[in-house]
């Protein structure tokens, strides 16, 4: 099998039994590929170093607290001159959340993707008028600029056509967001990248206990992604409803 392939490989590299058992995964509970391997250089090597020491806070001692001195843990104290807190993160989402703008139900965006990450193509949210996104929740798993760039092409066309006619408001339609996050979770079933809920995935948001994980990234693929962009522009926005705000006449009397 393709894992015991893999774990052999792992093993090879490190010197000590005990300590390769703990750097490779068991894949009876950590599916293969169920979020992005990492392709290193050196990592596993660097565990034979008489400077390294791994501790396998998971299971045999987890973490108690942070001392003066270093990291006590149930079994341990280490001290430490510097210490790394590699603790997670948001992904796709963090930033967008960290900003207390408030949708047309004065729901933020935090609370209204406690569930689910629901967006149109990772450029717009139902609810949030004249609120563009970049890479959002549900856009492509790609080369980052290169997606960024086609979301910047789509808000600008969007932004002329708005000009051109004499717009002033697009609010995002919630059956367009409905359609787009079922198409997205679609996809994702149809990968690997759908087990990530058991492995921690950022992928899915699983590796944070503040929520539970869900589907964030488009996995169809980034051709057919910039594609719906083209087409979504091309047909004048569907996913938006537009409107034109009333202009009221004043008179001033002076007397």
């Amino acid at each position: 099998m393709t894992g015991e392939f893999i774990t052999t490989k792992m093993k090879e590299r490190v010197n000590d039994p005990e300590l390769a058992e703990m750097l490779t995964p068991t894949f009876d509970d950590y599916p293969l590929f169920a979020k992005r391997p990492p392709l290193d250089h050196g990592y596993l090597e660097a565990f034979n170093r008489d400077n390294v020491r791994l501790v396998d806070i998971k299971k045999q001692e987890p973490l108690v607290e942070i001392t003066e001195t270093g990291v006590r843990t149930t079994r341990n104290d280490y001290e430490f001159d510097i210490i790394v807190l590699a603790t997670g993160f948001k992904a796709y989402t963090g930033a967008l959340e960290a900003f207390p703008i408030r949708g047309n139900d004065g729901q933020t965006l935090r609370e209204k993707w406690r569930v689910q990450s629901a967006c149109i193509m990772g450029v717009c949210v139902a609810g949030f008028p004249n609120m563009f996104t970049v890479t959002g929740p549900q856009a492509p798993f790609a080369n980052l600029p290169t997606s960024i760039e086609q979301n910047a092409i789509w808000i600008s066309r969007c932004i002329e056509k708005m000009e051109r006619e004499g717009l002033d408001v697009f609010e995002p339609r919630e059956e367009a967001e409905r359609e787009w996050t079922a198409a997205t979770a679609n996809i994702h079933g149809q990968t690997l990248m759908a087990e990530g809920d058991k492995v921690n995935s950022w992928m899915m948001g699983a590796n944070r206990d503040d929520k539970g994980a869900r589907v964030l990234i488009y996995f169809g693929g980034a051709n057919l992604y910039y594609d719906a962009l083209d087409k979504s522009a091309a047909e004048g926005f569907p996913e938006l409803e537009f409107k034109t705000l009333p202009t009221y006449k004043c008179a001033v009397a002076a007397g």
